[in-house]
């Protein structure tokens, strides 16, 4: 394989991460997202995070009044001291709840999570004291399918459910085109990354994942590697290499030789 060969070969693999690339960013906003088709549940999760919009908090709020729960569990816990309030955020919501309308006799708060690993754990306490054996989690569009993984994964023997709540600055289809959706997509993959480390929460199931990894290869790399593109291009770097090496070095032992030649 010649040099035009070689490089042939890299931009064909070149197309091909690009590729990759292109379907990440037209597919990622979307990936990120699951919901359900919800029904009755012994409680609706409405969890940390919520900002000043709250609109986890509205979205907690009108399931509770559809019927859908007798109750409403605000989580989180991150302190909002630096912001002068001596309160959490689970405690805000709270307030911006009953603000709304919803009964205090109807309301838990869930403090002290960091995470939303961590409040999947304060959750899974809750349900195992309450008898819990179902749940609605209220989170935003982006998050619901880390929230789903993490609590599926922690509350094997309870139902969960995944409600997202109204968001009109995010754009699933277009995340990259606004800030608020592009933070929240790149910042929501390395999360999903980070807890399949930790913790081994995978972002799908692992049949799923199995059917994607091989989508994944016989549409992009079976092609290429059939087509000798990714060893051809190895070994005319490797052959390009070893011929340099060779003409070097071979050099002066080609005339050494001839001059001991000579000699004889």
């Amino acid at each position: 394989m010649n040099c035009k060969g070689c490089i042939l070969a890299g931009i064909a693999l070149l197309l091909v991460v690009l590729l990759a690339l292109g379907v990440f960013t037209i597919t990622a906003g979307h990936f990120l997202a699951t919901e359900d088709a919800i029904s009755q549940a012994d409680g609706i999760v409405v969890l940390g995070g919520d900002g000043d919009n709250f609109f986890r908090v509205q979205q907690g709020v009108e399931l509770f009044n559809e019927g859908y729960a007798p109750l409403v569990v605000f989580s989180g816990g991150v302190s909002l001291k630096d912001a002068g309030l001596a309160c959490s955020s689970a405690q805000l919501s709270l307030e911006a709840a009953q603000q709304l309308g919803l009964p205090a006799d109807a309301t838990i708060i869930a403090d002290g999570a960091q995470s939303t690993y961590d409040e999947a754990v304060n959750i899974r306490r809750l349900a195992q004291q309450h008898g819990w054996r179902s749940l609605i989690l209220v989170t935003d569009l982006f998050h619901t399918r880390r929230a789903a993984r993490t609590f599926r994964a922690l509350l094997p023997h309870t139902t969960i459910y995944v409600s997202a709540a109204p968001d009109p600055r995010y754009h699933a289809s277009r995340w990259w085109q606004n800030e608020h959706s592009l933070v929240a997509v790149v910042n929501e993959v390395l999360k999903l990354g980070f807890y399949w480390a930790k913790y081994g929460i995978t972002p799908v199931g692992k049949e799923r994942l199995s059917t994607c990894a091989m989508a994944f290869w016989t549409s992009l790399v079976a092609p290429t590697l059939s087509q000798g593109v990714i060893s051809s291009w190895w070994r005319c770097s490797a052959r390009t290499c070893l011929g340099r090496s060779s003409s070097t070095s071979n050099g002066p032992a080609r005339a050494l030789g001839g001059k001991l030649g000579q000699t004889r």
